[in-house]
């Protein structure tokens, strides 16, 4: 008789959110976006050597984290349709005023950071700045205003943060767990046993 394992989840899931940061605001939809790309530039320069036959490459840098996705935001009330969940994606694409800073007449400059970790891989939810929140309207209500819009977004990481420097901590200890768990794999799949 072979081993089940029980969820003890059950159902449960952790809903799809983004805390933006600087406005105090907290944005979950029930959907989760499809695919999440995670892109890491690493930056070589090729150097140029008189006579040589090819250009050897000389380390630059690494650039910052970048992930990027799409995301549905429905809601087909009949009078104002999704505008006011859209609302909180707006405030993602504009300098950050939050009630405190719209009284105190503060206001920045610079659009909010926000904290995000669904699908990225990371262990820990990480603060990124918004680099894109583009809207593409697909559905109308009665009263003109959107009701389904696909929202893209792209973030690039804040790696100066303290949450990433103990995503880095907990990177360094799954490296091995993960090394471990890719030899138990190798195994198994010799003894006949399917890996996944």
């Amino acid at each position: 008789m072979p081993f089940t394992h029980k969820n003890p989840l059950g159902k449960f899931r952790i809903p799809w959110f983004m805390i933006d940061l600087n406005n105090y605001t907290v944005i979950s939809l029930p959907n989760v976006p499809l695919s999440v790309t995670s892109n890491k530039p690493i930056n070589w320069a090729k150097i140029s050597s008189p006579g040589n036959e090819f250009q050897p490459m000389q380390f630059s840098n690494m650039g910052a984290q970048e992930i990027s996705f799409d995301i549905k935001l429905a809601n087909r009330n009949w009078m104002w349709g999704n505008v006011p969940i859209l609302k909180l994606f707006e405030n993602l694409r504009t300098p950050a005023e939050s009630l405190l800073t719209m009284l105190f007449n503060n206001v920045s400059n610079a659009n909010p950071q926000v904290l995000f970790w669904y699908g990225t891989g990371n262990l820990i939810p990480l603060v990124y700045y918004v680099e894109k929140c583009d809207f593409t309207h697909t559905a109308f209500t009665q009263m003109g205003y959107p009701s389904v819009t696909d929202i893209s977004m792209t973030l690039t990481l804040d790696e100066d943060s303290t949450l990433y420097k103990a995503e880095k901590m907990a990177r360094f200890i799954m490296m091995y767990v993960g090394m471990a768990e890719s030899i138990y794999n190798v195994i198994n799949s010799f003894k006949g046993e399917k890996p996944y």
